[in-house]
């Protein structure tokens, strides 16, 4: 099920069509899906931002599954994706893992960028540019007034 809430012109937004400014947006997870890109298996998973005047809007996180036998590290996308979702290390096994299983139900913050060159190396026209998270960090604790007594 969709986090777009119950409108429904935004559950049908596209990801490709998220163009925002480059920064740090609060997201939450929507859905997943494993698909080969350029010879590699990526997890393509969307979030939804939940704050500020983009509320709602879908936006890209691509992952490299790293090859079941293949040394898990630790600056993996993946590895820091389930760090900052979790705050423990990442497991040997991460391939095995899907990043729903760790990243539904957290509120995290996504650093954005633009993706402004195609996979050829070629400046992508205007139109055709797209925002995606480039790394996830976790939400800063709600500030409460801590060791204040009354």
């Amino acid at each position: 099920m969709s986090r777009a809430g119950s409108d429904p012109e935004l559950a049908k937004l596209d990801p490709y069509d998220t163009r925002i400014p480059d920064g740090e947006y609060s997201v939450a997870f929507d859905s997943e899906e494993p698909f080969w890109n350029h010879g590699r298996h990526v997890w393509g998973v969307v979030f939804r931002i939940v704050d500020d005047e983009h509320t709602g809007l879908p936006i890209f996180f691509f992952l490299n599954i790293p090859q079941l036998r293949q040394r898990r590290t630790p600056s993996a996308r993946l590895s820091l994706a389930y760090e900052a979702a979790t705050g423990r290390r990442a497991p040997a096994r991460i391939a095995e893992v899907r990043p729903g299983s760790f990243l539904a139900e957290k509120l995290l913050v996504g650093q954005t960028r633009t993706v402004e060159i195609d996979i050829h190396g070629q400046a992508r026209p205007l139109e055709h540019r797209y925002s995606v998270i480039d790394r996830l960090v976790p939400a800063p604790a709600p500030s409460s007034p801590c060791g204040v007594r009354k």
